[in-house]
């Protein structure tokens, strides 16, 4: 929720593009693990690949437009913009700068280049998808490197929502969630 002088919206958002996938990378070598030299590759059911998204003044500025275009109320506010800028700058992206130290376990987002702007635009890009592979390639696994495959199957969740009695055809933008749900992967199997 936020508030203007004389105003208030309440509005769910996205702080970076969807999906995102959180990775947790465990670094069971005596020596830093680093991502510099790691490919990352992800593919969905059809087998269209996606970009990624792995610094913060892409993921800001693509932020900015897609709350231009679909909350200008959030896109105008400068100090509830400059609130969500800060926290976007805190999500730990998966990129080359990664070094987990030895022992130690990283967790970060990886964060794809798609296409959907708006919630409608989401909801039908994952209409055509039933899974996601992600493929790390070159990994650092003490002396030598390794390359992790994961299938990512797509789960639906249904939720609730209340409406104003105007509204003909809920959806997220018109209409208040009874519970926040979001559609989510499941890890079906690793190689």
């Amino acid at each position: 929720m936020a508030t203007g002088v004389g105003t208030m919206w309440t509005k769910t958002i996205s702080l970076v593009p969807l999906p995102a996938f959180q990775i947790h990378i465990i670094n069971q070598t005596g020596q830093p693990t680093s991502l510099a030299a790691t490919q990352i590759q992800v593919e969905d059911s059809a087998h269209r690949g996606y970009g990624l998204m792995s610094d913060y003044v892409a993921i800001k500025g693509r932020f900015i437009a897609d709350m231009l275009g679909m909350a200008p109320s959030i896109a105008n506010d400068r100090d509830l913009k400059e609130k969500l800028l800060r926290e976007i700058h805190q999500i730990p992206l998966v990129s080359p700068a990664v070094t987990v130290p030895p022992g130690q376990t990283w967790i970060g987002y990886l964060v794809l280049n798609t296409d959907a702007h708006n919630p409608e635009e989401y909801r039908a890009m994952m209409t055509s998808i039933d899974s996601f592979v992600v493929r790390f390639r070159n990994v650092p696994n003490g002396k030598a490197s390794k390359d992790f495959e994961f299938l990512l199957d797509k789960v639906v969740s249904k939720i609730q929502v209340t409406c104003p009695w105007d509204v003909k055809q809920p959806s997220l933008d018109a209409c208040e969630p009874m519970q926040l749900a979001t559609q989510k992967t499941e890890l079906r199997g690793a190689r």
